[in-house]
């Protein structure tokens, strides 16, 4: 089977199926096109050439890149998850990620602002313009609700009910 024709049948399962975020599938397909150049020389458009081994030189390369440790467990993600798709829909015997464990992730505290930092932010805009104003009520909303900025900028007028006082939103997951 082509490659990039298996690839494109994978981020369709997952728009479909899984219903991953556009950010999510969006990355899964920079990975997976990334792990396609990197094989062409090897493999070529033969996805049963590849062993566990052509895998391991691709991790080899990624940690080569210098990449941080969440976007190299992400993109082992998404090896792990197209060739278990490739496995289930047959156009893979054998799964070369198998055998394959993933990194240890280290969890690492985020870093808060300080009160005046966060003033000093909220202060920034300049609120004489409506681009101001708006930029004032979005800072304040992320403040107060600690929703991402990908929930925000998908918050529609009906969403909010400024009387009651809430906000709905659609976050990762597509919970609401």
């Amino acid at each position: 089977m082509n490659f990039e024709l298996a690839i494109d049948q994978f981020i369709a399962f997952i728009k479909v199926e899984r219903g991953l975020s556009e950010n999510t599938i969006e990355a899964y397909s920079r990975d997976l096109l990334r792990l396609a150049e990197f094989l062409q020389d090897k493999v070529g458009d033969d996805l049963e050439k590849i062993t566990a081994l052509d895998v391991h030189r691709y991790l080899v390369y990624l940690e080569e890149q210098k990449l941080s440790r969440r976007t190299k467990a992400r993109m082992l993600s998404a090896l792990r998850t197209f060739f278990k798709f490739l496995i289930r829909e047959r156009m893979l015997s054998v799964n070369p990620m198998e055998h394959i464990e993933s990194p240890k992730m280290v969890r690492t505290l985020p870093e808060v602002l300080s009160p005046k930092e966060v003033e000093a932010l909220l202060e920034a805009p300049d609120t004489t313009s409506s681009a101001g104003v708006r930029d004032r009520a979005m800072l304040e909303m992320l403040y107060a609700t600690g929703m991402r900025v990908s929930e925000l900028i998908n918050v529609r007028i009906p969403d909010m009910n400024l009387e009651v006082g809430f906000v709905r939103t659609m976050g990762k997951g597509r919970k609401e």
